[in-house]
């Protein structure tokens, strides 16, 4: 957007002068947006800018009629133009935050035109906040060198000049983060979060399947916070061989009287066949097919990349994108762009695993959906959906992994004899109540163990304080083994109550 002549004759004139139209305290940073704004007008600042109790406001108090108000969500593609006025959330030494006119920008760096006596590194002088430093153009990082972030920009609505183009409508985003029982307790009305997302299970197969015993407690303090909603499905957690049928059955029945209109259906997809895009694909169809609400599917940008999800795109599933750009610890708010995704609608971005947020004492995952609350309750159909299961398209089980039920059975008894669970083979026969089978009736019964002559995965879960290092070195491995093996994007990100695979002995990946 190019500038109009008033801009550019303050931009270039505005340094080495000072400025303090409301006469309040000395020369502050919003006295020079208040005096840039009465000259691009030719207005007095308490009508085109307005009071405010501190330069964050901003971005919520500015006149409408006068300004166009771009929140900063991170994308690569949104940075602010020459002209713009640039608005910085409070910190601790300044809970007003910071404002300044910009002359010049790119996705790292803004140069600004700002009247203030702090410079990088943020150190203050010459009398402390309020130094009378007249305007100086000086270039910071949307973060202020990590101590705050840039909540957004202000875009002068001004006449038609030579040049000029039109500003472009800002996106609504939501933030947000997701959660499962590794954070067992946390308190959801204290936390601030337009949406939750929540880990209701995980994949079926040999060892069963799993349901987070924090789901029902988790799903209703969301509800009562009266936040939106997501739920998650792990597939083939723990690496083990359920079809997607099953997967898909076992969460739609944990589930079943949660879908409230508000609430969004997610497949988790890291396990050990992310390559299997089928079985993706089935998975979210056989889920559709069952609530009407299309799921997204989660994953990394590696996964994200490296696959053909064409079928999966071309049926209009969107993508939960994990990129992790910086690995300090944060608030809401990307300080990096993420990366580009091939053929994806990326419709939110998990950004970073060491989010700290009021209300809760360790890390979180943060995420930034793209759109506004009618957004999110379009996607989730916005009306009360339970789950209509068709029997899933069986397949004829193999030699000898049938039983048929006799008088004074029960399945614990039938689980016991072939090894294996009650649940895993409910699971496998849609069987509702498993106090209820029927003589007569042929059960499929799940393998317990591999097959004969096949090795026996190993699986190590990740404890507090682990390295991929140091658990390399305890089963006589290496690292990048390690990561080749559990596509690990980032060798130094791991977490604990993460399941990873160890190589065959013997073998090195």
């Amino acid at each position: 957007m190019a500038t109009t002549t008033k801009q550019e004759q303050w931009l270039n004139t505005a340094p080495g002068r000072s400025f303090n139209p409301d006469h309040h305290f000395q020369n502050q940073c919003v006295d020079a947006v208040d005096a840039y704004a009465e000259a691009i007008f030719g207005l007095p600042w308490q009508t085109c800018v307005g009071p405010v109790n501190g330069a964050k406001d901003l971005m919520t108090k500015a006149p409408p009629e006068y300004w166009t108000v771009i929140w900063n969500d991170g994308s690569a593609d949104l940075i602010p133009q020459r002209g713009d006025v640039i608005v910085y959330d409070g910190w601790a030494a300044n809970e007003y935050g910071h404002t300044a006119p910009v002359v010049s920008a790119t996705r790292d760096h803004v140069e600004l035109a700002q009247q203030d006596g702090f410079a990088p590194p943020l150190v203050f002088t010459d009398g402390g906040w309020y130094s009378n430093k007249p305007v100086h153009v000086v270039k910071y990082d949307y973060f202020l060198g990590g101590i705050t972030r840039a909540l957004g920009w202000l875009r002068p609505k001004l006449g038609p000049e030579t040049g000029t183009t039109k500003a472009p409508v800002p996106r609504a985003v939501l933030n947000g983060i997701d959660i499962s029982n590794w954070q067992a307790g946390i308190a959801l009305t204290g936390v601030p979060a337009d949406f939750v997302i929540i880990k209701a299970t995980g994949g079926w197969g040999d060892s069963g399947h799993f349901r987070s015993p924090e789901l029902a407690g988790q799903y209703r303090a969301a509800s009562a916070a009266g936040k939106l909603k997501g739920l998650y499905h792990f597939a083939r957690d723990g690496w083990t061989n359920g079809t997607a049928d099953a997967e898909a059955d076992w969460f739609l029945n944990t589930t079943r009287d949660l879908w409230d209109g508000q609430t969004l259906p997610v497949l988790d997809w890291e396990g050990d066949n992310i390559s299997d895009t089928a079985y993706a694909k089935r998975w979210l169809d056989r889920v559709t097919e069952a609530l009407g609400v299309r799921p997204l599917i989660y994953m990394n940008l590696t996964a994200a990349n490296t696959y053909n999800w064409s079928g999966v795109q071309a049926a209009g599933y969107q993508l939960w994108l994990a990129h992790y750009p910086s690995d300090d610890r944060q608030g809401y708010g990307p300080k990096h762009p993420r990366g580009s995704t091939r053929g994806w609608e990326t419709v939110m971005w998990q950004y970073t695993q060491h989010g700290r947020l009021t209300g809760y004492g360790a890390d979180l995952d943060l995420n930034i959906f793209y759109g506004s609350r009618a957004d999110w309750l379009n996607l989730a159909a916005g009306k009360k959906a339970a789950p209509k299961l068709k029997p899933a398209p069986r397949t004829k089980p193999a030699r000898g992994n049938t039983y048929r039920v006799k008088a004074g059975d029960a399945l614990s008894h039938i689980a016991a004899r072939y090894g294996t669970t009650i649940e895993a083979i409910a699971a496998a026969n849609n069987i509702g109540n498993a106090d209820h089978i029927k003589t007569g009736q042929e059960l499929i019964i799940p393998l317990a163990s591999p097959p004969r002559g096949a090795p026996a995965a190993r699986i190590y879960t990740v404890r507090d304080g682990d390295t991929l290092e140091g658990i390399a070195a305890r089963f006589s491995t290496t690292w990048q083994a390690l990561q080749r093996l559990n596509r690990v994007p980032n060798p130094n990100h791991i977490r604990p109550g993460q399941r990873l695979r160890l190589p065959q002995q013997g073998k090195q990946q």
